[in-house]
């Protein structure tokens, strides 16, 4: 809405639960509306959910420190708060929408999954010593 920004008077919001299909944005910028309709999925949820996870997956796979018990599940759960962090401040800003930035996080988080099973040689080492 507010970057569209709707003609008010020509929309009919007296009757209760009607979905408003036609609706005519006024604003001028071109450039706003155009990076509004581009936020599916979330590209900032996305790479934040990305490096995360897959860094995440490449600590618990090569941490091999003797440190004491809890020193990586917390660096672990930091690194996951901080992507989670990033996708809710996308949804706070109004900048996406709940659906776009959980479709990037989950698309990041199975693109991150894959590349440590499949493309990385994180696995194939660890066999190999």
């Amino acid at each position: 809405m507010n970057i569209c920004q709707p003609d008010w008077s020509q929309i009919n919001c007296t009757i209760p639960y009607r979905y408003i299909d036609s609706i005519t944005c006024t604003n001028t910028n071109s450039h706003l509306v155009r990076e509004a309709r581009l936020s599916f999925p979330s590209g900032h949820a996305s790479f934040s959910a990305f490096t995360m996870v897959y860094f995440v997956i490449y600590l618990e796979v090569r941490y091999k420190f003797k440190t004491p018990r809890l020193v990586l599940p917390f660096l672990q759960f930091l690194c996951l708060m901080l992507a989670i962090y990033t996708s809710f401040s996308r949804i706070a800003d109004y900048k996406h929408h709940w659906s776009d930035v959980l479709s990037g996080f989950l698309l990041g988080t199975t693109v991150a999954t894959l590349t440590a099973l499949s493309i990385s040689d994180l696995f194939q080492s660890q066999t190999n010593q």
